[in-house]
């Protein structure tokens, strides 16, 4: 086995340990600040929040597997090829699909999709390339999905506003003096006729952008949890001392 197929398969293996409810499920995130204690600083400290977190580090997976971004990020081709590495490991894809436990930025409102991938940054203003780790937690329909990486809040304002197939239905919202947009009044109804490969359950969700991150939910509610955090209206999962212990221990030891 080649040395970066097998580093990729050691930085995607998921840690576990005890917490509120049930299982964590948690990766790494050292491109974040204060590394995995960073992330667990963003998500609401809720009892299903605590039954169920994964991070992801995208960064590190690139560089330990010689992970190259790709030279277009507009090229649906060279995107598809770098989602599939990053999400599998380098090497042939062949006929292979996406993981469900890797790539959770994929997982945006709906199962994992590779098709039209430049889509993205005409509809949100993020793209695959532009992500150095994210983060998933709790349990549908409230999960939050955080993304970090080369977020620019006014592109993707400027996205979204624009976007052909959804703008007309965006709705710009504030919660806790923090502004966020979600789009039709019933953001986790489905709607089979306005699929798009952001939105695969023709769910219209909700979207927060800052520099450098992003929040992703498909309920109201979900993102308002997480802006209360944001704000410092409300604990985090870092505030939960078993969480915190153990990522501080993890930080230590420098897992992926």
């Amino acid at each position: 086995m080649r040395r970066g197929a097998a580093w990729w398969m050691a930085a995607a293996l998921v840690i576990t340990a005890c917490g509120g409810t049930g299982e964590i499920e948690a990766r790494s995130t050292a491109g974040s600040p204060n590394g995995l204690v960073g992330m667990l600083e963003l998500i609401p400290n809720t009892a299903d929040n605590r039954a169920f977190v994964e991070l992801e580090d995208l960064a590190a997976i690139r560089s330990g597997a010689s992970i190259d971004l790709p030279d277009d990020p507009t090229d649906q081709d060279q995107l598809a090829s770098y989602v599939m590495e990053v999400t599998q490991g380098p090497g042939p894809s062949g006929d292979k699909q996406p993981l469900l436990r890797a790539g959770l930025f994929l997982q945006a409102v709906g199962p994992p999709v590779i098709d039209d991938l430049p889509q993205w940054r005409t509809a949100m203003g993020i793209g695959p390339a532009d992500l150095d780790a994210d983060a998933l937690a709790g349990r549908p329909p409230d999960q939050l999905i955080v993304w970090r990486g080369s977020i620019d809040p006014a592109v993707v304002g400027d996205a979204v506003r624009s976007d052909p197939d959804w703008s007309a239905e965006l709705r710009e919202l504030s919660h806790a003096g923090i502004a966020y947009w979600c789009w039709t009044d019933d953001p986790a109804a489905f709607d089979p006729e306005r699929r798009t490969p952001m939105r695969p359950l023709g769910r219209g969700g909700c979207l927060a952008a800052f520099d450098g991150e992003a929040y992703r939910t498909i309920t109201p509610e979900a993102m308002e949890a997480a802006l209360e955090v944001r704000a410092g209206e409300a604990t985090s999962l870092a505030d939960h001392i078993p969480l915190r212990l153990a990522a501080e221990a993890l930080n230590g030891e420098g897992p992926y």
